[in-house]
């Protein structure tokens, strides 16, 4: 029987020193590569680890599609390609047969934007716009100064990049934690900081 994890395990052994390409394209923060990268000498486990985690994070979004748009943005279009007409049976073969029955399974997203998605897309709306305020921001949502401080040396000079990494680094901290991070937060949030101005009002996000 095909399992997410065995597609994982094809991605781990395939993707080489690439999977950090693919783990930014699965939105993670520099700083969580980081510790996916130290944390084993072998880059086949620092994937593995990163693909379960982004399961965990993602639940039923975590789908073989976003897997292959984020291996194909990653200029990995093989190994994409491989998961579009194969997947898994027994313990090596893959068959478009159990494909189908697990995109149907695990694929409840619709048509619109994931929530993932839809987070990702207001932290890059956000980012360009908050300046030296995104500091506030995330002490507000939980994150430490150690990971202010780390969101900064990991990209010098740039305001617009710190605010994106630390807002990714609060969502993947909020998943850990068993809990899912929304646009609503993130409004009461800017609220409390007085950033009114860059909260969200398109009901698109909110819903």
């Amino acid at each position: 029987m095909y399992t997410l994890h065995l597609l994982h395990v094809y991605v781990k052994e395939h993707v080489g020193v690439k999977w950090k390409d693919l783990a930014r394209r699965l939105g993670f923060a520099e700083y969580t590569i980081g510790v996916f990268e130290a944390k084993h000498r072998d880059p086949r486990e620092s994937c593995m680890e990163m693909l379960t985690s982004w399961q965990q994070r993602t639940g039923l979004e975590g789908t073989i599609e976003v897997l292959k748009e984020a291996l194909v943005n990653a200029e990995l279009k093989g190994i994409a390609d491989h998961l579009e007409g194969e997947v898994f049976s027994g313990d090596n073969q893959l068959t478009p047969a159990s494909a189908a029955f697990n995109l149907s399974r695990w694929n409840f997203v619709g048509n619109g934007l994931t929530s993932d998605k839809k987070l990702r897309t207001l932290f890059v709306r956000i980012s360009k716009k908050i300046g030296s305020d995104w500091k506030d921001l995330v002490r507000v949502l939980g994150l430490s100064e150690a990971d202010i401080k780390t969101m900064e040396n990991s990209n010098p000079g740039n305001l617009k990049d710190q605010a994106y990494q630390a807002l990714l680094l609060w969502q993947q901290q909020t998943a850990e934690g068993g809990i899912l991070a929304t646009a609503e937060d993130l409004n009461s949030a800017l609220q409390d900081c007085e950033l009114e101005h860059l909260a969200v009002k398109d009901n698109t996000f909110l819903n």
